[in-house]
C-alpha cells in the first residue's frame, strides 16, 4: 500500500486515561537493565578414606545492576527514568562471601573397623555415622528509605522509593548490639545517630545510596547421628538423630526486614532489631527396621 498518513491515539490528545475503560491503569516494561556478575570458587574435597569423607566450597563473588532486584519484579521502576544508572549498585542478592562446607565420619568401631571386639560388643559400639554440614555468609546489601517524602524524582511506581545517601564514604555495616534498656540495635550508634549518617537524594547526585549497609553476617550448623543394628543378616535396625541449627545459634533479621527499621521518617526506631532470623535448634528422631 501506499501514501503517507499518521497514526494517532485514541481519545484526546495528552490524555493518559486507556482507551478501554476497563483498565484502570497502564503499564509498561522494557528490557533496558543493566546487570553485572563476577565471581571466583575454590573447593576442597576428600574421597572416603578411614571413614572420613568431606568438601569444602567458598566463593568469592559481586553482583551490581541497577535496579537492585530480581527480573521478576515488574512493577518497579527506576529512581530517574531518564538515567536508569542512578541506581546503579549491590544487587539484592549480592554475597560478596559464601562458604560451606559438609562431611561423613563412620567412626571405626566395630565388626570390620580398626577397633572391634566380641560380636556382643560390636553390636553396641559399632554401626555409628555422623554427618555434619555447615553454611556461612557475609551480610546482604540493605538499603535506607524515607517513607515520608519517598524520594523518586517524579518517576517512581508503588512507592518505590530511592535510596538515601550515606555521608561521607563509609557505609555501616550490621552486628548485634544489646542496650540496657533491654533493645536490640544493628548498629554501635543508638537509632537517632545511626540515622543521621544518611541524607536527602539531590538531583546533582550520579548515584543513589543503594546498598549503602550491609546486613547481618550468617552462618549455621546442621548435624546428624546414626547407629545402625544388625538384628539378622537380613534385617537392620537404624535409629536416626538430627539436629537442625544445633548450636541453636541465635540471630536476627536484618533491620530492612521491618516496616521502620530503615525509614528515616521514623530516626527512633532506626536499626532496632527484634525478630529471629531462620529456626531455633529443633531436634529429629527417627527409628526404622530395614529388611
Amino acid at each position: 500500500m501506499g501514501g503517507h498518513g499518521r497514526i494517532e491515539p485514541c481519545g484526546v490528545w495528552g490524555s493518559t486515561i486507556p482507551a478501554d475503560t476497563q483498565f484502570l491503569e497502564e503499564q509498561i516494561s522494557t528490557s533496558e537493565g543493566n546487570s553485572n556478575y563476577q565471581a571466583g570458587y575454590v573447593s576442597l574435597r576428600k574421597q572416603t578414606s578411614y571413614g572420613l569423607a568431606f568438601q569444602v566450597n567458598y566463593t568469592l563473588s559481586r553482583s551490581n545492576d541497577n535496579l537492585g532486584v530480581n527480573q521478576e519484579n515488574v512493577f518497579i521502576s527506576p529512581t530517574d527514568g531518564f538515567n536508569k544508572n542512578r541506581d546503579y549498585g549491590a544487587s539484592a542478592f549480592d554475597r560478596r562471601h559464601v562458604l560451606n562446607a559438609f562431611f561423613i565420619y563412620d567412626m571405626p568401631f566395630g565388626r570390620g573397623h580398626r577397633l572391634s571386639g566380641p560380636s556382643l560388643l560390636n553390636r553396641v559400639i559399632g554401626g555409628w555415622t555422623v554427618t555434619g554440614q555447615f553454611t556461612a555468609a557475609s551480610g546482604l546489601p540493605q538499603n535506607v528509605y524515607d517513607f515520608a517524602s519517598c524520594e523518586e524524582m517524579g518517576n517512581g511506581y508503588a512507592t518505590f522509593c530511592g535510596a538515601m545517601k550515606p555521608l561521607g564514604s563509609g557505609h555501616l555495616k550490621a552486628s548485634s548490639h544489646y542496650n540496657s534498656d533491654g533493645t536490640v540495635t544493628a548498629f554501635n550508634l543508638a537509632p537517632t545517630a545511626a540515622a543521621a549518617q544518611f541524607r536527602q537524594l539531590l538531583f546533582s547526585d550520579k548515584r543513589t545510596g543503594v546498598g549503602a549497609i550491609r546486613g547481618f553476617n550468617r552462618w549455621n550448623m546442621d548435624a546428624a547421628l546414626t547407629k545402625t543394628i544388625d538384628i539378622t543378616e537380613r534385617v537392620k535396625m537404624r535409629f536416626d538423630a538430627q539436629a537442625v541449627n544445633v548450636f541453636n545459634h541465635m540471630q536476627f533479621e536484618d533491620p530492612a526486614s521491618t516496616t521502620t527499621g530503615m525509614d528515616l521518617s521514623t530516626p527512633d526506631s532506626f536499626g532496632v532489631v527484634s525478630r529471629e532470623y531462620g529456626l531455633p535448634r529443633f531436634l529429629n528422631l527417627g527409628l526404622r527396621i530395614v529388611f
